[in-house]
């Protein structure tokens, strides 16, 4: 019999194998410094208890700029660095890329059988008519990431097949047209 335990650390290793499958196609790049000293929360550690986040790393902002450049996708993981302090069955991420709309991505996944969310777990309503999750506003994400925030939620049956499936459709959604939004296409 499998212990919660071993469930646990099962699933934190298929959510780390997706982070590592990512971060060798695309750039990557904590949002911010947590500092492992920050007690646990029940976001996951992901509120900041200052100003909003945001990082600030020269090879950040050249990753920003050459992606704009050339219209590549940059990924920033919306969590601590530190293991201990995040909820291991669940990846909130946002993709940096101009024009690139959350929405258009999420319709597209779900169209390939992939189902995220807009920032928590239920997708508000508000998020369905292009307005940001209330609780991404709220977690202090920046304005220039908040179109691009997507969480990946993983569960006890997750393998690592469906990790290698969702990294092969992410991929290809994140980087077509299709993702883009209507106002950056000009319709």
């Amino acid at each position: 019999m499998t212990t919660r335990a071993e469930k646990t650390a099962q699933v934190l290793r298929l959510r780390n194998a997706l982070k590592a499958a990512l971060a060798t196609r695309l750039p990557c790049f904590y949002l911010d410094d947590h500092p492992a000293d920050r007690p646990p929360s029940i976001d996951g550690g992901i509120t900041p208890p200052g100003p909003a986040p945001h990082n600030g790393s020269p090879e950040a902002r050249r990753a920003i700029a050459l992606g704009e450049k050339a219209g590549t996708p940059v990924v920033f993981w919306i969590a601590p660095a530190d293991e201990r302090l995040v909820l291991p069955n669940t990846l909130l991420l946002a993709v940096r890329r101009p024009g690139f709309c959350n929405r258009a991505a999420r319709a597209a996944l779900e169209a390939r059988g992939v189902i995220v969310s807009l920032g928590s777990a239920c997708n508000s309503a508000d998020a369905a008519h292009g307005a940001a999750s209330g609780v991404v506003v709220a977690m202090g994400i920046p304005a220039a990431l908040r179109d691009g925030v997507l969480r990946v939620s993983l569960s006890d049956d997750t393998t690592a097949d469906d990790i290698k499936a969702f990294t092969i459709h992410f991929l290809a959604v994140v980087t077509e047209a299709a993702c883009l939004s209507a106002a950056f296409l000009g319709r």
